[in-house]
């Protein structure tokens, strides 16, 4: 899972007079949940318009919070933190715990492995999370076919050298 660290705690705010951490993954301030918060609470405390906990955190309106849930505070980034290029897909992983887990927006995760906007990803698939599949891919056949160049001539010259 992506690093992360706390960064700095709020202000105690008016009415309940408690400091929450402030924490940060992939250059992006997050929260912890606490048992009792709410969307609302939430918005006042951190000085957020209403819409914008549904959006950094891909979530409806109708998601209920829990204790322990990580909120994102700031947008997700487009790709993870260098140090997590792939991600492996462990049992009962989503796209959206996966887009919790490195701070990258789900639709840039399903875009760089070339799956549509309603599948999910199986237990053990390697998931990219800084560079599209493709481009990858591209880059091992070009390594490929160079090597096997570099075969070709080193056959060429070994074949030289017997015939002389």
């Amino acid at each position: 899972m992506a690093s992360e660290k706390e960064i700095r705690r709020t202000k105690p705010s008016d009415q309940t007079g408690i400091t929450r951490k402030i924490l940060e993954r992939n250059r992006i301030e997050y929260i912890i949940v606490k048992e009792g918060d709410t969307y609302e609470n939430l918005q006042k405390e951190l000085d957020l318009l209403p819409f914008e906990l549904f959006r950094y955190n891909g979530l409806t309106r109708d998601s209920v919070l829990y204790a322990g849930q990580e909120l994102y505070i700031q947008p997700k980034r487009k790709k993870a933190e260098r140090g997590y290029p792939v991600h492996t897909v462990k049992q009962g992983e989503t796209i959206h715990s996966i887009s919790q887990m490195y701070g990258v927006k789900s639709e840039r995760i399903r875009f760089m492995n070339g799956m549509t906007p309603d599948e999910e990803p199986q237990e053990g698939q390697n998931l990219m999370l800084r560079k599209k599949l493709k481009d990858v891919q591209a880059k091992a056949r070009r390594v490929r076919i160079v090597n096997e160049e570099k075969e070709e001539e080193d056959e060429d010259e070994s074949l030289q050298f017997e015939f002389r």
